[in-house]
């Protein structure tokens, strides 16, 4: 078997040493496998501060650990040892905090599994998602973070919506005009208003030159991060 070592950020094994030994794999394998070097069992930790939402055993999953998020994700743990999960639902637990021990409880296919962490990441529509990103931190499980086809709740008034971002994806609030600024907190046509508690769906990002970050909700592109300061949204 070949297993690859993982560059991680936010560590799940206590030691810091992860190698994959089954990758995530939409519809086939719902999470990452992963192990110590040499075969070496380890400590499982917090990716993420969040709050514990089951504490459980399932014959397909063994003794488990999920921890829910910031951002409403649960973050599981599978496969831990008989005996030696740490914490109890409904206790918050930080970054780094020891969760349970890697095991080998949980069949399948009729057979006990070996010993190994499965790493599973559920998000708000309980869809599995890939753990690798959040492991190297190229995503986050903080409120604030826009992750592609996730529903999100807006908590200011509006976001700007500009009809130059759809021909070019790079119009930037500051380079329009002073009556453009103006419609982007106004029902004016080009600009959408969004209440307070409105859900929105964002499809897909792109970046433009200056850093600014804009999504698309269905032919619609929405400026959710400028990097002039005047950023009037919030998730």
């Amino acid at each position: 078997m070949a297993w690859k070592k993982l560059k991680v950020v936010n560590k799940v094994l206590e030691k810091g040493v992860h190698y994959q030994t089954q990758a995530f794999k939409k519809g086939t394998h719902n999470g990452i496998d992963m192990i110590g070097k040499g075969y070496a069992t380890d400590w499982e930790v917090a990716i993420h501060d969040g709050k514990v939402v089951e504490v459980a055993y399932s014959s397909s999953r063994g003794y488990y650990v999920g921890i829910k998020m910031p951002n409403n994700y649960i973050v599981r743990y599978l496969h831990m040892k008989e005996g030696s999960i740490q914490v109890k639902v409904g206790e918050k637990v930080k970054k780094g905090q020891r969760l349970g021990y890697m095991g080998n409880s949980g069949y399948y296919n009729g057979k006990r599994v070996g010993t190994h962490l499965h790493l599973a990441v559920v998000n708000t529509n309980g869809n599995f998602v890939d753990p690798l990103p959040y492991l190297q931190d190229t995503k986050s499980f903080d409120k604030n973070e826009w992750v592609n086809g996730d529903y999100k709740l807006l908590y200011e008034k509006y976001l700007r919506e500009s009809p130059e971002v759809k021909a070019t994806n790079k119009a930037r609030y500051k380079n329009l005009s002073a009556a453009a600024q103006a419609k982007c907190t106004k029902d004016k046509l080009g600009y959408a208003k969004y209440k307070v508690g409105a859900k929105i769906n964002i499809k897909e990002f792109k970046a433009d030159s200056k850093a600014n970050l804009w999504g698309r909700t269905n032919t619609l592109w929405v400026c959710v991060k400028d990097s002039t300061g005047k950023q009037v949204e919030k998730v």
